[in-house]
This record gives C-alpha cells, structure tokens and sequence, in this order.
C-alpha cells in the first residue's frame, strides 16, 4: 500500500471540516487508508484524492483515527467525483454493500437510513474492476434540513422496462422555489431476476430536457442509477428547474422501480 500525501501537515488539524453548504460536511481527509497492499492514494494540494483501485479491495476512512463524527445527525454520504469512473462503484458499510454505482457518473450516493448509526465501523469505496477513481470530495448530508412536505403525487407507477411513466401538471409546482427538493418515494422491483440495476429519468413534461438539479448523478443518457433496496432519493431544484416545471410540469418513467410518491419538499419559515 503507497501512499503520496501532498497536503501540508497543518491540514490534519482539520479532519472533518464543514464545506460552505450548511447542510454537508466533508470528510474527505478521513479516507487515508487502502485495504490492499497494491492499491495507491495520492492527495492533492486542493483536497481531492486519485486512488489506484483493484478489483474489490477499498478506499478507507480511518473512523477510530479522526475527529468524531455523530453519525445520527446525517441521511448519507456522497462520493462526488472529480472525472466520471470508467468502472462500477460500491459503498461498503459497516460490512455490507451499501450502493452501487455505474461507470460514468459524477456521484455515487449511499443512504444511511435503517443503519445502527450508534456503532460505525466500516465506510470504504469500492471498484468492482481495476482503475483509476478521481474523487473530488467525500461529504455527508444532514437530516431533517427539509420540513414541510406536500404531496404533488401518489399513486402506483411500475415501470417495467421503460414501459411505463407518471406526469404531475405544472399548477402542482406554484408555490416551488429554487433550493426545495422532489422526494420519490419509491421500491425497486425484484420481480425479474436478471435485472440488477434500477433507474430513474425526471425530464420537464413535453420537452427532452431533464432536470438540472442532480445533472452530477446523470448518465450519458439523462438517467440515474439508485440502489437496490433503496427507497427514497431528492432532486435539489435550481431556478432553472423551478420556472420550467411552473411552465410544463415533470414527468418521470424508468428502468424497473415501483414509485408510490413525489412530495416537494421546502424548508420551514
């Protein structure tokens, strides 16, 4: 196992910074450490680390040798990505695959809903081939930011094979503001056994153009890729996605998840 630090000394004194969004907290510094002795790490004067993966071996967060973390306040971390990985991705957690990521994405994202968040002891990515992953920041999202919920959808929407989609009318979007967040709802359907991977596509209603506020987590193709298992993502609406969806409205389809919900998330005045 290499590892090349470029950082100054005086940054270790920083271990678990807050980024400038209130509702993060970078813990990128945490990750110093490869589960295989022919992996390498590099760090960069700017915080970003390039790890040199093995199949199924691991980048690692020193979790008894940082600053500590109250696991509690937190729904997930992020993995965002400074160059699009060419291989798939995993999240290990406390032991488990936690979330999988496609090759060609900008971040991978690992809930922590329904983990005993009292006895963290494992947070390490993965790739399933060999490669280089160019990791921009690793940061976690708070809980309980986004309190006032309304319902814009319910219903069941299976989507099979593409097959199937729901729309909600723009008038559901007049009182939507840059910075809310669309919550789905939603299970991924296990009734065939050769899928193994389930995807969304969120575009304004009529048009091609898919929504700006998780372009990071977009495909080539506009699609995103949630986890098996999963059941609950948000898009952060930008202005842009707000005056459309006022405009046309939101329709959503997708690759073999079941999605009972979509509420409009908004903070508390």
């Amino acid at each position: 196992m290499k590892h090349i630090f470029l950082l100054p000394v005086l940054l270790v004194a920083v271990l678990t910074s807050c980024s400038e969004n209130i509702d993060e907290e970078d813990i990128t510094l945490i990750f110093n450490n490869t589960w295989n002795v022919n992996e390498n790490l590099m760090r960069h004067d700017d915080g970003s680390i390039t790890y040199d993966a093995i199949a199924w071996g691991g980048l690692a967060a020193s979790l008894h040798n940082s600053t500590p973390i109250n696991w509690k306040n937190y729904n997930q971390v992020v993995f965002e990505f400074a160059t699009p990985p060419s291989v798939s991705t995993q999240v290990m957690f406390n032991g488990k695959g936690k979330a999988w990521g496609s090759p060609g994405i900008y971040k991978l994202h690992c809930s922590l809903r329904g983990e005993d968040l009292n006895n963290v002891t494992q947070l390490a990515l993965q790739a399933a081939e060999p490669g280089r992953l160019e990791i921009k920041r690793i940061y976690l999202n708070k809980q309980n930011v986004y309190v006032n919920s309304t319902s814009l959808w319910e219903g069941t929407c299976i989507f099979g094979n593409w097959a199937n989609g729901f729309v909600i009318s723009a008038d559901r979007f007049a009182d939507a503001s840059e910075g809310d967040r669309l919550e789905f709802i939603y299970t991924t359907d296990s009734s065939n056994s050769f899928v193994n991977y389930w995807q969304f596509k969120t575009i304004y209603s009529g048009t091609e153009h898919v929504l700006e506020g998780n372009a990071d987590d977009l495909n080539e193709w506009g699609t995103f890729t949630v986890d098996e298992g999963s059941t609950q993502f948000t898009i952060t609406l930008t202005a842009n996605d707000v005056a459309q969806l006022k405009e046309h409205g939101l329709f959503v389809n997708g690759y073999y998840a079941v999605v009972s919900q979509c509420n409009l998330l908004q903070r508390e005045e």
